[in-house]
C-alpha cells in the first residue's frame, strides 16, 4: 500500500477516504479528483496537479506539496499540519477551517493570488486572515513581512522581528495597528 500503482490515479479519480500515507504521487495528475477524507500524511506530492481536487477533511500532515498546483482545490477542514507548500499555487483554493500550523508557505501563491514572499516562515499561518493560536518560532525570519489586515489577537509575537509591516493588523490587545 502507498504506491501509486496500487490505485487508479488520474484526473477525476475517486480516492475518497483512501490511506495514501507516505505515497509518492510526485507529478501525478489528480485534477478534479475526490481525495476527501483521504489519509495523505507524509505523502510526496511534489509538482502534483490537484486543480479543482476535493481535499476536504484530508489529512496532509507533513506532506510535501512543493510546487503543487492546488488552484480552486477544496481544502475545507483539511489538516496541513507541518506540510511543505513551497512555491505551491493555491489560487482560488478554499482553506476554510484548515489546520495550517507549521506550514512552510515560502513562495506560495495564496488563494487571493498574492505571493507569500517570506522565506520559510514556519509556525505562522498564511499571510491573510487569522493568525490566532500561532507562535512565531525562535529564529523565524519575518523581516519585511507584510501582515496587513491580519488578526493577531491570539498570536504570540514576543519573538517577532521588529521590522514587520503591521498596518491595519489587529494586535494581541485588540487594537488595530495604524
Amino acid at each position: 500500500m502507498g504506491r501509486k500503482e496500487d490505485y487508479t490515479i488520474g484526473p477525476g479519480a475517486n480516492l475518497h477516504g483512501e490511506n495514501l500515507s507516505g505515497a509518492d504521487l510526485s507529478d501525478a495528475n489528480l485534477e478534479d479528483a475526490n481525495l476527501s477524507n483521504a489519509g495523505l500524511t507524509d505523502a510526496i506530492l511534489i509538482n502534483a496537479y490537484l486543480a479543482g481536487a476535493d481535499l476536504s477533511g484530508a489529512n496532509l500532515a507533513s506532506a510535501n506539496l512543493n510546487r503543487a498546483n492546488l488552484t480552486s482545490a477544496n481544502l475545507l477542514g483539511a489538516s496541513l499540519l507541518s506540510a511543505d507548500l513551497i512555491d505551491a499555487d493555491l489560487t482560488g483554493a478554499d482553506l476554510t477551517g484548515a489546520d495550517w500550523m507549521g506550514v512552510d508557505w515560502a513562495g506560495a501563491t495564496m488563494p487571493d493570488g498574492s505571493i507569500h514572499d517570506q522565506i520559510h516562515v514556519r509556525g505562522s499561518g498564511p499571510p491573510m486572515g487569522r493568525a490566532d493560536d500561532y507562535t512565531i518560532e525562535s529564529g523565524a525570519d519575518l523581516s519585511g513581512a507584510d501582515l496587513t489586515g491580519a488578526d493577531l489577537r491570539r498570536a504570540d509575537l514576543r519573538r517577532a522581528d521588529p521590522f514587520v509591516t503591521l498596518t491595519g493588523a489587529t494586535m494581541p490587545n485588540g487594537t488595530v495597528h495604524e
